[in-house]
């Protein structure tokens, strides 16, 4: 199959819509404590009413969709290369949203997968 360019870029908004799903699931982790791990009705009433975890899965949700999409325009090896730019989108966003230090070793770190998976993707 030929790789549509709108495949491609459909792939890049999915890996960062979907990349603010963990950003969202962190912000609603920090509402969770060790007693609501200690009963089923407090875990469940603690994450269930939490907006930052509807948040999360809803960017997971919508990520996975798009990458669904993007799967009828080229072929899956060169498109789930494409998913290792959500690695970056992350530590930006953490850095933006949630305030993380990013470190040389972060960045070299997520550098390292990006180059591996461009690797991947050119070796189809």
């Amino acid at each position: 199959m030929k790789t549509q360019l709108w495949a491609v870029l459909l792939s890049f908004v999915g890996t960062f819509i979907g990349a603010f799903g963990p950003i969202y699931l962190k912000r609603a982790s920090t509402k969770l404590t060790r007693e609501s791990f200690m009963s089923v009705k407090k875990f469940i009433g603690s994450t269930i009413g939490s907006f930052s975890l509807v948040v999360g899965l809803g960017c997971y949700a919508i990520g996975f969709v798009l990458y669904t999409i993007t799967l009828t325009g080229a072929d899956v090896s060169v498109i789930y290369p494409i998913g290792a730019v959500a690695y970056m989108w992350v530590i930006l966003l953490s850095k933006l949203i949630l305030g993380e230090h990013i470190t040389r070793l972060k960045v070299a770190g997520v550098i390292l997968i990006i180059a591996g998976a461009a690797l991947v993707g050119f070796g189809s």
